[in-house]
């Protein structure tokens, strides 16, 4: 939307809110909203009431989707949903989503063939950094981990570390919710969300790989283990910018792409895994490098 610039006094120039926006946020004369420079923009955002958005869905015979469109409800940052269901068996799967990956959320009330779940904690902007450091913490540890249990073939323990997965699907929900409703001080938004997205993949093929009970070769080993050290890089990028550690990790990664497109292992599923992941990896630096300069 567009809105044009007036001016009160000889030096005071001013432009209107968004009506909708200062409704659904609760803005009254008077009331302060925080304005952040951000280059040629400038970024306007309260702490004040929150909207409380209300979402009403009917998952009666959506299998396999009713966890992601409910997980898209969560992500979105509605604050009460209304989920009406058909048989016992949905029932149970909703209230497994809510109980095990909505943090913050609550069944409140049952109904005959529906349920109402609201957000009975609040979200807090200033947790996002909190979660984000406790999601790279998990996921090297995934890495680090399942590389020793892989070279012992610990099949119990790679299952274990495979349920990690879960507990990084449920804080990237939560960060992905945080950057729908809020917006971020120091960050762009939209960049941070890929950053997201991609965490959330890498777990992911960690957990595919645990999951594969493959016997260790040394030279799917060192791929492996080499691309470990590529996250933990990744990490001290984001958390230490320079431009040096950029090309040092942008050639890191053409180093590595040229080993696994040489290599030769009886396991391909695992090759093409830890390939990927290394190029999941490596597709954050322009969002890292955006949210950087």
């Amino acid at each position: 939307m567009r809105r044009k610039v007036s001016r009160i006094g000889p030096a005071t120039l001013m432009v209107s809110l968004p009506a909708k926006w200062a409704r659904a946020h609760n803005i009254k004369k008077g009331d302060e909203v925080e304005i952040e420079e951000d280059g040629n923009v400038l970024k306007i955002s309260t702490e004040g009431g929150e909207r409380c958005e209300r979402a009403s869905i009917d998952v009666a015979d959506l299998q396999p989707m009713v966890k992601r469109i409910l997980g898209a409800l969560y992500k979105a940052g509605y604050s009460e949903m209304e989920i009406s269901f058909s048989t016992p068996k949905e029932l149970e799967l909703i209230q497994e989503v809510i109980r095990e990956e909505f943090i913050g959320f609550e069944i409140t009330e049952h109904r005959k063939n529906s349920i109402i779940a609201k957000e009975v904690t609040k979200t807090v902007v200033e947790e996002f950094d909190r979660v984000l450091n406790r999601m790279f913490f998990i996921i090297k540890q995934m890495g680090i981990d399942s590389e020793e249990a892989i070279k012992k073939m610990d099949h119990q323990q790679l299952e274990a570390i495979a349920l990690r997965d879960k507990d990084i699907n449920k804080l990237t929900d939560f960060c992905r919710r945080i950057l729908n409703q809020k917006v971020l001080k120091g960050k762009r938004n939209p960049p941070m969300y890929f950053i997201v997205e991609q965490l959330e993949k890498v777990s992911d093929m960690y957990r595919d790989i645990c999951q594969l009970k493959i016997k260790p070769e040394t030279q799917m080993m060192q791929l492996f283990s080499d691309a470990n050290r590529y996250f933990s890089s990744f990490i001290d990028l984001y958390q230490d910018f320079n431009l040096t550690k950029m090309a040092a990790f942008a050639q890191e990664r053409y180093r590595l792409r040229k080993i696994y497109q040489n290599s030769k292992t009886k396991y391909p599923p695992f090759l093409m895994l830890t390939s990927s992941m290394i190029e999941s990896i490596f597709d954050m630096n322009g969002p890292v490098m955006a949210n950087k300069f």
